[in-house]
């Protein structure tokens, strides 16, 4: 199908009917319009965090005593709490909040970037050679569910209460162990988003490589592996 009829929103329309279609329909050219899907992905993951980031608890550790005779314990800030310190939770909140936004827009892109560096090494050793430029491109829009996942996100962190945002928070802190983080990122990783995201990829990679589905879909699922085995002891990227 050429360009005329299949513009920058129908091909995102088109991965949920047609993918390899709009993989083909994918050129070099069309980078720009993958990078414009990460950076939406980008700006609601920051969104979301933020969002998420107002309604947590601060735990200060060495700052400050309570009543209860929690001394240099990290006391716990909640909304409208005021520190004995005379530190004002308010305030610090205010100062982390954009950083929070900041890596949370910077996690999205290394989401994509990582595993579509991984992708091309390993499709380079195991499939052959190809366009690095196009497969930019077609990750980019492979990542498209993504937005739906970031907008679900938007939506919760809105909805989402203090003390359930506490929970979560002491359930993942629970999980520090070796299997317990090998459990949460592929949690993270494979999730109904991100496994729709992967089919995606691997439908690109046959494209774009002109390998098999089963070759094609080898490469991309080992890529992920390995970024989630990264992810364990590099939890940044």
């Amino acid at each position: 199908m050429s360009e005329n009829k299949r513009g920058f929103l129908g091909k995102i329309m088109g991965l949920a009917t047609s993918p390899r279609d709009v993989f083909s329909d994918i050129e070099e050219i069309d980078l720009k319009r993958g990078i414009a899907i990460i950076l939406v992905i980008a700006v609601l993951s920051g969104w979301a965090g933020m969002t998420y980031f107002t309604k947590t608890e601060l735990q200060l550790p060495g700052i400050g005593s309570s009543p209860g005779g929690f001394h240099g314990g990290g006391p716990m800030f909640s909304p409208g709490a005021q520190d004995s310190s005379g530190l004002d939770p308010g305030e610090i909140r205010s100062r982390l909040t954009p950083f929070i936004a900041v890596g949370g827009i910077l996690g999205a892109v290394t989401r994509w970037l990582v595993p579509s560096v991984l992708i091309l090494l390993a499709a380079n050793i195991w499939v052959g050679k190809g366009s690095s430029k196009r497969m930019l491109a077609m990750t980019g829009f492979a990542s498209a569910p993504l937005i739906i996942q970031q907008l679900l996100r938007v939506i919760d962190a809105y909805t989402i209460s203090v003390a359930d945002i506490a929970s979560l928070t002491a359930t993942q802190a629970a999980s520090s162990g070796l299997l317990g983080r090998l459990v949460n990122q592929a949690f993270t990783v494979f999730n109904l988003f991100g496994v729709l995201t992967i089919m995606l990829t691997a439908v690109a990679v046959s494209v774009n490589y002109e390998a098999t589905p089963r070759r094609a879909a080898f490469v991309t699922v080992l890529a992920y592996v390995v970024y989630m085995i990264l992810r364990v002891y590099l939890p940044i990227i």
